[in-house]
């Protein structure tokens, strides 16, 4: 996992445009409903993936391949978050700057998805994260 991990934090790095670290995250495997707790406590939401800032820890939802470029895809995503972490971004909480940070992941992910022939549009996904403003 460490050598997965390792890979696709550069592509990550390069696509985001970080200095990558010379480390990565843990990555584990965990149930649907783990990671739901933590990203929509008490609701139902499609996410697969999270990253947990400060504790260097990734969760990636059991049963998916990590052979699978979807599955890579949201590695990558959340190996963003990481590096945003590392760069001291994860410190402002602020809803905008969450906002912010989600869009470079999203965009991040898609990109890695077009470089492996898989063309994504994920800009819905930004429907579940909102700061209380009305839609533009």
């Amino acid at each position: 996992m460490k050598e997965l991990c390792l890979e696709l934090l550069l592509v990550a790095a390069q696509y985001a445009e970080y200095t990558p670290p010379d480390h990565c995250p843990q990555i584990s495997l965990a149930p649907a409903v783990e990671i739901r707790r933590y990203v929509c406590p008490g609701r139902q939401c499609p996410t697969v993936g999270l990253y947990i800032y400060d504790r260097d820890r990734l969760l990636i939802q059991k049963g998916r391949r990590l052979s699978d470029i979807r599955t890579r895809s949201v590695i990558v995503h959340e190996l963003v978050h990481f590096l945003q972490d590392v760069a001291g971004e994860s410190s402002d909480r602020s809803c905008d700057a969450t906002l912010l940070r989600e869009r470079v992941a999203f965009w991040t992910q898609e990109h890695y998805l077009r470089s492996n022939g898989i063309d994504a549009r994920l800009e819905h996904n930004m429907a579940y994260y909102s700061c209380g403003k009305a839609a533009r």
